[in-house]
C-alpha cells in the first residue's frame, strides 16, 4: 500500500490533529472535580466561621447572664444578713429578691419607720442599683 499526499488526506490529518489539540486544552474531569471540591470546602469553612462567631456571642451572653444571677444571689444574701442584724428589723417578716441589681422588698413591717429602715439598709449594700420597697405596714407609726 502506497501512501499518497493527496489534499484530502492532508486535510483529514489536519482535522484529526486539531481535534486532538482541542482535547488537550480541556481540563480533565478530575481537575474540575478537585476545583469544585476546593470551592465547596472554602464555602463550608466560611459557614463554620460564621456559626462559630454566632456561638461565641451566645456563649458570652449566657456567661453574662450567669454572672448576673450569681451577683443577684450574693446581693440577696447580703441584704438578708444586714436586715436580720438590725435590731429594729429582726422580728419583721421581710422577703428579699434581687433581679439585675434591683432589690425588691416584700412582706410586712410593724411600722412605717421599720419599712423605711429596711429600704435604707438594702440601699447601702454594695451592688444594689435600686430598692423597690413593697413592704406592707401593719401598724401606724
Amino acid at each position: 500500500m502506497r501512501l499518497t499526499s493527496s489534499p484530502i488526506a492532508i486535510a483529514l490529518l489536519a482535522v484529526m490533529l486539531a481535534s486532538s489539540m482541542v482535547g488537550c486544552n480541556q481540563q480533565a474531569p478530575a481537575e474540575t472535580a478537585g476545583r469544585q471540591i476546593d470551592k465547596a470546602m472554602e464555602r463550608a469553612a466560611n459557614k463554620v466561621d460564621q456559626v462559630a462567631g454566632v456561638a461565641s456571642v451566645e456563649l458570652k451572653k449566657e456567661a453574662a447572664q450567669a454572672a448576673e444571677a450569681i451577683n443577684d444571689t450574693a446581693i440577696t444574701a447580703k441584704v438578708k444578713a444586714a436586715l436580720t442584724s438590725e435590731p429594729q428589723l429582726k422580728t419583721e417578716q421581710i422577703n428579699v429578691e434581687t433581679l439585675g441589681g434591683v432589690v425588691v422588698l416584700t412582706g410586712s413591717a410593724a411600722t412605717q419607720q421599720s419599712s423605711e429602715r429596711a429600704q435604707q439598709v438594702a440601699s447601702a449594700i454594695s451592688g444594689v442599683k435600686s430598692v423597690d420597697n413593697r413592704i406592707e405596714v401593719q401598724g401606724k407609726g
